[in-house]
């Protein structure tokens, strides 16, 4: 299995799209048919479920999850290592773009693992606890938003391109809907210089 870096893998998806786009994909071939995954989808009431049916998601190449994990004012944001200017995609181009992988696909395995999550506080909220992590992009002025690191290992089995192993510190900020209370992934920081 290859390993890639994360810019070799966001070329590697722009190919993906743009193979799909130039040919017809009626009926992809499925992962391995003689052992069917069969998902367990949970209301996302925490940030570690949302991870969990992201998980599910990639695992079993399915969309319409995905696209539902994923909050309205959602964008992935790349900053690569050698340059201070990131790459941003739209929630609907994070989602087109993952329909076309995963119809490229005969498998995917991602395994998150969790290295640390605390709670980011607007500048303008009230009752912000003693010590709490406060905003100072003003991204969120009036909510709390969690912000959670992962390590994410992805093993990809393309059905034309080969086997890809990616492994990435990725950054995951969720959002609470006030009148569900179900999590979202809001933003995804893919990025070479994170620190905690």
């Amino acid at each position: 299995m290859k390993s890639v870096s994360l810019v070799t893998k966001l070329s590697l998806i722009a190919v993906i799209v743009l193979l799909s786009v130039s040919s017809c994909i009626f009926s992809p071939k499925s992962g391995n048919k003689d052992n069917p995954v069969t998902p367990v989808i949970k209301d996302p009431i925490t940030p570690e479920i949302v991870i969990e049916n992201l998980q599910a998601a990639f695992n079993l190449r399915d969309a319409d999850l995905y696209e539902k994990i994923l909050h309205e004012n959602f964008y992935y944001q790349y900053t690569p290592e050698y340059d201070d200017h990131p790459e941003i995609w739209t929630r609907t181009q994070e989602i087109d773009i993952m329909r076309n992988m995963f119809a490229e696909l005969k498998e995917i395995v991602v395994t998150p693992s969790l290295v640390s999550t605390h709670d980011e506080y607007g500048i303008n909220m009230e009752n912000i606890p003693p010590g709490a992590v406060i905003d100072s992009s003003g991204e969120h002025p009036d909510e709390k938003w969690v912000i959670c690191n992962y390590y994410i290992t992805m093993d990809i089995f393309f059905q034309e391109l080969g086997d890809f192993k990616v492994q990435q510190d990725m950054q995951f900020k969720m959002v609470e809907d006030p009148d569900t209370n179900f999590y979202s992934i809001i933003r995804w920081v893919d990025d070479d210089n994170i620190t905690e």
